[in-house]
């Protein structure tokens, strides 16, 4: 899996618009901007969103939620197009891979909605058994190793690979990096002096008694609060 650049989005709990948002800012790859995806994007290679899912009315609502979830509104107007594709399982996985189904109960009968998300007439036959029942597969009847494999040969059969960022999105992540790694050894050395510092300070005698008398004072205070007030008023006096 490590072969693939991917970006996994749950839509559970986003609203619509955040959703495309975070989406359309993904595919443009718009560097430092957290909210809209990072250097996630590369324009040259386009965008394609893979809807991995179970082989039940649910999974196959799914594709259909992700189609629609990368579409324009009236809300929010994608800059870029995103090409779903839906990897979802299908019967011939689920007898490839002797995958075991589980029974579920329907209020009514699932076959136009079914027919509508890409169904096949075998995979209906499959699913709804008769009124009110049927049965359906979902990915945890997957063991770990047959998930990944098979995860990996859809990604792969679909040209999934990674993503590399064009020439301007490169220099503004190298500059990030760069800076990053300056940061981070300013800090070591700045912290082996502050540890230094803090090993060698005297600590206030009685110190219990004066964060009991402060924390009388400032009861809403907590007391790592006050310890941290007392701790300023000790390097203000040295």
């Amino acid at each position: 899996m490590g072969r693939f650049a991917l970006l996994l989005r749950f839509i559970g709990g986003w609203s619509g618009f955040s959703g495309r948002r975070v989406e359309d800012g993904a595919v443009q790859g718009r560097p430092g901007d957290s909210e809209a995806g990072g250097y996630l994007g590369n324009r040259d290679v386009g965008s394609f969103e893979q809807c991995p899912d179970g082989l039940d009315l649910f999974g196959r609502e799914l594709g259909w939620a992700t189609t629609f979830s990368t579409a324009s509104t009236r809300r929010y107007e994608f800059v870029t197009e995103v090409r779903v594709i839906d990897l979802g399982l299908r019967l011939s996985d689920v007898k490839k891979c002797r995958l075991q189904s589980e029974a579920v109960q329907y209020r009514t009968d699932p076959t136009f909605n079914l027919e509508e998300n890409g169904a096949t007439a075998k995979e209906i036959e499959f699913l709804y058994r008769g009124p009110h029942y049927g049965q359906r597969v979902e990915l945890n009847a997957f063991t770990s190793d047959q998930f990944v494999e098979w995860l990996d040969a859809e990604l792969a059969e679909h040209g999934v690979e990674k993503v590399v960022p064009d020439e301007k999105t490169l220099e503004q992540a190298y500059r990030r990096a760069a800076a990053i790694r300056r940061y981070q050894k300013l800090i070591d050395h700045a912290g082996r002096e502050i540890s230094a510092y803090a090993n060698d300070l005297i600590v206030p005698k009685a110190l219990k008694t004066k964060l009991a008398r402060k924390l009388a004072k400032t009861p809403a205070s907590s007391w790592d609060e006050v310890l941290w007030a007392l701790a300023g008023d000790g390097e203000r006096s040295l």
